[in-house]
């Protein structure tokens, strides 16, 4: 997991959105709802301007804790 979900990121961070998500999708569906995944998945749909997507990843991570209202 630690190779794809790095590469998200790194490409999350220089905004190239499709091919986070691509990497993301590399990963064995299993892992894709793992806490941190959905972090850079939020961090992906709001840089690519992907609103709905975006607020029900942020729904999961209020319900997990992770995300305050």
């Amino acid at each position: 997991m630690h190779n794809h979900l790095e590469a998200a990121r790194g490409f999350a961070g220089l905004g190239m959105w499709e091919d986070a998500a691509a990497e993301i999708e590399n990963l064995a569906p299993e892992l894709r709802s793992a806490t941190d995944v959905l972090r850079v998945r939020l961090e992906i749909y709001r840089g690519a301007g992907a609103v709905e997507l975006a607020a029900v990843v942020e729904g999961e991570l209020m319900k997990r804790g992770v995300l305050k209202n």
